[in-house]
């Protein structure tokens, strides 16, 4: 490569080792970029450097292994789905637009889905229009759960409470310009469990 600053090389690495750490999953190309003020191109560069001195192993998107790392901590690929709505419901996608390779540590040997937030209801929580969200496939969900509803052929992504004095349920937005939804039934597909940010 290009010239190669050994302290950069280094500060990446310790960087990507406290990222996985804290986050769960490995950073991208652009997390590191904006980290260290480099663009995306002279990150890759850096980490392929680093996969050629055998301290880590390129995986996938956000799927990084560092030499340390048990080799049993398998990688599993993940569909990505559709858009689903963070503001009024949406038609529910559910064709596999792709996969993302995860850690097997991050899934706990659970079934989960990817889907794309579309809309800015949930932004107080950090579910941004565009953000990437690993979500649990599941039936049910405890009150105060960030689930994936289906509403007849429209998903949203929405808190879900009970109201067992009326008989509905609760569908509401973490964004006050959003009033809650109320429903008689929906049916629960999964709980978002994480968000993946700059994904692209």
């Amino acid at each position: 490569m290009r010239h190669k600053d050994n302290d950069l090389l280094e500060a990446i690495y310790d960087y990507v080792v406290r990222y996985k750490k804290e986050n769960s999953i490995s950073p991208s190309y652009g997390d590191i970029g904006k980290n260290f003020g480099i663009d995306r191109s002279t990150a890759c560069r850096y980490m392929k450097v680093l996969e050629k001195d055998g301290r880590l192993e390129i995986l996938g998107h956000r799927s990084i292994r560092l030499a340390e790392e048990t080799v049993f901590d398998e990688v599993v690929q993940v569909p990505v789905l559709g858009n689903i709505a963070c503001g009024a419901p949406i038609f529910a996608d559910g064709s596999v637009q792709g996969y993302m390779a995860l850690s097997a540590s991050v899934l706990r040997g659970k079934e989960h889905f990817i889907v794309t937030a579309q809309g800015d209801s949930m932004t107080n929580i950090g579910i941004n229009d565009g953000d990437m969200v690993l979500v649990e496939a599941a039936s049910t969900a405890d009150d105060g759960a960030v689930v994936v509803a289906l509403l007849d052929d429209e998903a949203t992504l929405k808190r879900f409470y009970r109201d067992r004095e009326n008989e509905t349920i609760l569908l509401v937005p973490e964004n006050d310009n959003y009033e809650t939804r109320v429903v008689n039934h929906c049916i629960i597909q999964g709980i978002a469990r994480k968000v993946i940010k700059d994904i692209i």
